[in-house]
């Protein structure tokens, strides 16, 4: 979870300070961008995306965790060889 948080502020963070940007660079009133929606949209999109990839990166995580017990408990390695444990 506090992976999770890190991610989504990291990403708010990036994405208002490139909104921002935008708004500088870009000749259009802000008061047009918002009226268009352009920004509302764009924010919904980034944010959906970022929980996305943080969430295959948790799962992701998870699974090699997951992978190395299961190779601990059976005493194999992560080429499959077996091995001897020593008691």
């Amino acid at each position: 979870m506090k992976t999770l948080f890190k991610a989504f502020f990291g990403g708010t963070v990036i994405y208002i300070l490139g909104g921002i940007l935008y708004i500088v660079l870009s000749d259009k009133d802000v008061e047009y961008l918002i009226k268009s929606k352009i920004l509302i949209i764009g924010s919904v999109f980034f944010m959906v995306l970022i929980i996305c990839l943080t969430l295959f990166r948790i799962s992701c995580l998870n699974k090699d965790n997951l992978n190395d017990d299961v190779n601990k408990i059976s005493g194999s390695n992560k080429e499959g060889v077996e091995y001897e444990k020593k008691v």
